[in-house]
């Protein structure tokens, strides 16, 4: 087996992909649900964007996990595994090199300390929205997304689980894997350059990795005015 390295980027649209295939649009007017402390109103407006209007932010919580879960279930359950390693267990064998890659990242591992670290109310909210997506578990069989993989359940929802996928969207929204590959570029040229004698940082910096300072080309005139931008002419 090839040892190929995965974009955590990919994986999400992948998701997004799965998720807006197997979307469901069918709305109940009313739902009983059983977990929540007081009723809840859900509401549709033109958009059909769900709004939950409860007594507590603990029942909000709870009553978005239910929803995701009614619409998302499956794309939430993969985009999980993603972030803890586990799309083996989904896809088998083709999972292995993501799931080698993401556990060493350590996203679950990252979790598990901010939930030891945070305060009782996050907490709360995390367990809420958790039983929330467990409530919808217990009482549905899943989508139609599992029959092509033979599975009948799926492990519970737990506040790690919203955790370790918080962390893996902020990972894709903030960094890039490259940065490995330009990391063993630059130690290439500058153990290089020492040997040769040359600046093999500064090779690398106009060869590689070239960058501009930034212009005044905008599409919005006068944006960098309205911004103090006359600095950058200076």
């Amino acid at each position: 087996m090839k040892n190929r390295k995965t974009n955590p980027k990919s994986m999400i649209k992948k998701g997004l992909l799965i998720a807006a295939c197997g979307l469901s649009l069918n709305i109940n007017a009313q739902t009983q649900v059983n977990g929540l402390m007081n009723p809840a109103d859900i509401l549709y407006p033109e958009t059909q964007i769900p709004t939950v209007k409860a007594q507590s932010m603990a029942d909000v919580a709870f009553m978005n996990g239910y929803l995701h879960a009614r619409d998302r279930l499956f794309q939430m359950d993969y985009l999980r595994r993603v972030a803890s390693g586990r799309v083996a267990e989904l896809v088998g064998v083709a999972g292995l090199a993501t799931d080698i890659q993401l556990r060493t990242i350590g996203f679950r591992r990252s979790a598990m300390r901010s939930y030891m670290a945070a305060s009782e109310e996050a907490k709360v909210v995390l367990r809420s929205y958790a039983n929330g997506v467990n409530a919808y578990l217990q009482s549905h069989d899943l989508p139609v997304e599992y029959s092509g993989l033979e599975l009948t359940s799926i492990p519970r929802w737990s506040p790690l689980d919203s955790l370790a996928l918080v962390k893996l969207i902020a990972f894709q929204l903030s960094n890039d894997l490259q940065e490995l590959d330009w990391t063993v570029a630059i130690g290439t040229f500058q153990q290089v350059g020492q040997a040769a004698g040359f600046d093999g940082t500064a090779l690398f910096m106009q060869d590689l990795y070239r960058s501009a300072p930034p212009d005044d080309r905008v599409t919005v005139p006068g944006f960098l005015d309205s911004i103090g931008g006359t600095l950058l002419k200076d």
